[in-house]
């Protein structure tokens, strides 16, 4: 059975999904509960979505006061909660979503078989103690082994009759980040995996189940993408310009031009006339002129 990871979404405003019991293996039978933020912080009221596993790409939504097309049923003292009781239906990623963005997510499995390992459902942060739970579906069972990455790391039992054993990790560091199941001591029977996702810190959410991140690096990313369009559009509005100003005024350019650009035209050859022709010559010449045109046949 495949195990879908659970998706942090982060850089995103909250809301925030809780989720009761916070593990993502459940057995058939059982109740677990999803809760939105509080309608009294959105009047508009959140969405709780649900992305089923397969080829099927659609997403069923529903208000947090109608479960029902999802198999849930309102709680009665908590109007934004759906209780669920574990079934194949149920399988897929849950989260919460509004106009303004999505919380975090968490994928839910549903087991039919005998054995299950439970890690928490959201991120733990480093130096947290962290209980992982074995639980097996039928019989007393107080052993198991659990497995890292496919590799044992703890043998533990459990105190009487029971069918949960537990293992605790304390102080956990970024290396205890893994795939995680368990099987019972004889290893006839073993969980499917599940993933423990380890946070170096808690900067960007407000609680281990999994808040969501704070809006903080939302704004410096909308910021940056502003400033980046301004230095894109004011480049390409000035070279519209230009080519309009081409387009209309026959100009190679829509800068004004300088004196040194202007070409030199050559002035138009014209005939020069009696009166022009006279400062070109002499006195002697011009006077002989004016007297062939006063007493012709001289």
């Amino acid at each position: 059975m495949n195990i879908v990871l659970i998706s942090s979404l982060l850089d995103l405003p909250p809301p925030s999904l809780t989720l009761t019991p916070s593990t993502r293996q459940i057995f058939r039978g059982e109740h677990f509960t999803l809760q939105c933020p509080s309608s009294q912080t959105n009047p508009t009221g959140w969405k709780l979505r649900r992305f089923p596993p397969g080829p099927t790409m659609r997403t069923r939504v529903f208000q947090s006061d109608q479960c029902s097309p999802l198999g849930g049923a309102v709680i009665a003292n908590k109007p934004d909660s759906c209780v669920f009781t574990a079934a194949t239906g149920n399988n897929g990623l849950y989260w919460c979503e509004d106009s303004k963005g999505r919380s975090s997510a968490v994928n839910i499995t549903v087991s039919y078989g005998n054995i299950i390992v439970k890690t928490p459902a959201f991120p733990v942060f480093e130096g947290d103690n962290v209980v992982l739970y074995c639980q097996f579906w039928t019989g007393n069972h107080n052993k198991a082994t659990f497995f890292k990455n496919g590799a044992e790391i703890s043998f533990s039992s459990s105190s009487g009759s029971g069918r949960v054993i537990k293992m605790t990790i304390e102080n956990v560091t970024l290396e205890d980040e893994g795939s995680y199941k368990c099987a019972s001591r004889d290893r006839k029977m073993e969980s499917p995996e599940s993933w423990l996702t380890v946070r170096a810190d808690r900067g960007n959410f407000t609680s281990a189940d999994g808040a969501a991140a704070s809006s903080g690096g939302s704004w410096i990313w909308i910021l940056v993408s502003c400033v980046v369009l301004l230095l894109i559009l004011i480049p390409l509005s000035v070279w519209l310009v230009c080519h309009y100003r081409r387009q209309m005024f026959s100009t190679q350019s829509c800068w004004p031009l300088s004196k040194e650009n202007i070409p030199a035209v050559p002035l138009p050859a014209t005939k020069q006339d009696v009166t022009e022709v006279q400062w070109d010559l002499s006195w002697m010449e011009m006077s002989n002129l004016l007297d062939k045109q006063l007493y012709p046949g001289t």
